[in-house]
């Protein structure tokens, strides 16, 4: 199992803006991975998900009605996916640290 805490991410929302360094932990465990993190009004958001094909992730947040895909090259200290909660729709970049 890999933890990655203090990690950095920028997310583009289609509809208006970006929001750019917030913090995220990820942890990769095998073929599952894990991304959380503390929204806007502090409560801590959970993706979770399963490897798809080498280094590709589809990952889910059901609380918030979230589904997401990230990507990875072998080894990567980056990942990056879509993501749509309810009718909002982005792109998100994780910078891994550590």
């Amino acid at each position: 199992m890999k933890v990655w805490k203090n990690c950095r991410f920028d997310t583009l929302y289609y509809h208006d803006g970006a929001d750019i360094n917030a913090e995220c932990d990820v942890v990769i465990d095998g073929e599952n991975i894990a991304v959380s993190y503390d929204d806007i009004n502090g409560l801590r958001v959970t993706y979770f998900g399963l490897m798809k094909g080498n280094g590709h992730f589809e990952l889910q947040a059901p609380d918030i009605y979230g589904q997401a895909t990230l990507h990875r090259f072998n080894e990567g200290r980056i990942l990056e996916g879509y993501w749509v909660e309810g009718d909002l729709k982005g792109m998100w970049r994780i910078t891994l640290h550590g």
